[in-house]
């Protein structure tokens, strides 16, 4: 029997299953207000395609705008890896395809995937338009790019790749020398503890530029991430499959991972403790990401050899002090407080890189008539202006370029900030307001957002 994709019924089950169906303004976009993987107490990269899977229900195939292909001979010649199909096999991937293919010729390869036409709308309320945002600024950037068939030249460049080398070098070398000053206390634990703290801000640097390689094609340097004891392959799915391209939406798998400590969304019953106390224990939080991630991991027994990446790091350490007991101990403490030291700054850097802010749409907010993705996209940011400041290196640690980054993910953090001009123009040419905020602001208005328990009825300007 033909697997059946979903229905004007089906959706409305969706909407209801998790008590969270809405009507009006709230409902969209996208028309999805109780993805199936919100209803979970522990919510993780592999519940969330679950759940869209069982949202999107399509069977086996994929789904791009109103049609249905068979992908399945294509995987292994993927050129951004398998695991991009691998990951996406039975859901609607319109908004991945739109978003991580800047030349034409993937459009024109889908003809020869064709299974058939889809038999309802799609959940998702975002559109693609020929005339619409997103593909006026497309064109003009593959223009300002000179894209044509082949877009190997948007990938990492050589300066790119050495800077996060650089940093991982100083990354070890750094904990090498904290772990050998831990073994000589009569040299001064001031010592220690500076060249550990300096190795936490090199794996926090490193871990945000393992974060641009894995938004591209396979390579070795994806696996930088993996050393913070994350998993870059959980992270395609929880960053570049649901908050890319949802983002502050409920399929957003990183808005509801804090919950119900953390709320970022303006819901009306949040509580005084969520809304205020937030403001004190959330930073601890930060501290425990990565630890955090990894134990999940471990729990839901989704353990690969990647999983056993992180270790390179205290083994440099022991390798670097000797091999008694006493290294032993000095290199795992070094290792665990270098992970407490880089995961409170990658969770400082990275909630507050200008996603959350009272005037940045979220959820329950009134949204924009125009459902255009990119213009989704430019109301879920507010850019920082000190990492829009064209300093290549800078910018690659620091998710600067946040926009241009959302709407063009696969294009190389080197190749942003030239953009800015086409970007500009286009968002004044369909009246979106495009302006930039600073570290403090986009600061401040996370916590502020962590308190808004006010829906905003005026949509995004």
């Amino acid at each position: 029997m033909a697997p059946r994709d979903s229905t004007a019924k089906d959706r409305e089950e969706t909407a209801t299953r998790g008590g969270e169906g809405v009507t009006g303004a709230d409902a969209v976009p996208p028309r999805w207000e109780a993805p199936s993987y919100r209803r979970r107490p522990i919510k993780g990269s592999t519940m969330w395609l679950k759940g869209k899977r069982r949202d999107d229900d399509i069977g086996e195939l994929w789904r791009i705008h109103d049609k249905l292909y068979d992908l399945t001979d294509f995987i292994k010649m993927h050129p951004g890896g398998p695991d991009w199909l691998t990951l996406t096999r039975g859901t609607d991937i319109t908004e991945a395809f739109e978003s991580h293919h800047l030349s034409e010729r993937p459009t024109r390869m889908l003809e020869r995937f064709f299974v058939r036409e889809a038999s309802g709308p799609r959940n998702s309320a975002y559109t693609f338009a020929k005339d619409g945002f997103y593909n006026i600024l497309k064109e003009r950037v593959r223009k300002e790019l000179a894209v044509k068939d082949n877009t190997r030249h948007l990938g990492p460049t050589l300066r790119t790749k050495l800077a996060a080398d650089f940093l991982l070098i100083s990354t070890l070398v750094a904990g090498c020398l904290a772990s050998n000053y831990y073994n000589s206390p009569t040299l001064g634990a001031s010592i220690y503890y500076m060249f550990m703290a300096v190795s936490g801000v090199m794996l926090t640097l490193l871990t945000i530029s393992g974060h641009n390689f894995f938004h591209q094609r396979d390579s070795l340097r994806v696996l930088y991430f993996d050393l913070s004891l994350m998993s870059s392959r959980d992270w395609r799915v929880s960053h570049a499959l649901s908050h890319h391209l949802f983002p502050n939406t409920k399929l957003d798998l990183e808005v509801c991972l804090f919950e119900p400590f953390v709320e970022w969304l303006p819901n009306p019953k949040k509580g005084f403790v969520i809304r205020y106390v937030s403001w004190i224990y959330s930073p601890i939080l930060w501290a425990v990401i990565f630890y955090a991630e990894k134990l999940k991991r471990i729990l839901s027994r989704e353990l690969e050899w990647k999983d056993a990446i992180p270790l390179i790091i205290p083994l440099t350490f022991w390798a670097s002090t000797g091999f008694s007991p006493d290294c032993i101990r000095g290199a795992i403490y070094t290792w665990l407080s270098v992970i407490a030291v880089s995961s409170f700054l990658f969770g400082y850097i990275g909630l507050n890189a200008g996603h959350h802010h009272p005037e940045v749409f979220h959820a329950g907010d009134t949204p924009r008539k125009d459902n255009d993705w990119g213009l989704a996209q430019v109301d879920a940011i507010m850019d920082r202006v000190e990492v829009c400041n064209g300093i290549q290196e800078f910018s690659l640690v620091t998710f600067g370029n946040h926009t241009l980054h959302h709407l063009f993910p696969t294009i190389d953090n080197a190749h942003l900030a030239k953009l800015y001009p086409v970007l500009i123009q286009t968002c004044e040419e369909f009246g979106k307001n495009f302006s930039f905020g600073n570290l403090w602001e986009t600061t401040k208005g996370q916590f502020l957002q962590m308190a808004n328990n006010r829906p905003n009825p005026k949509p995004p300007k």
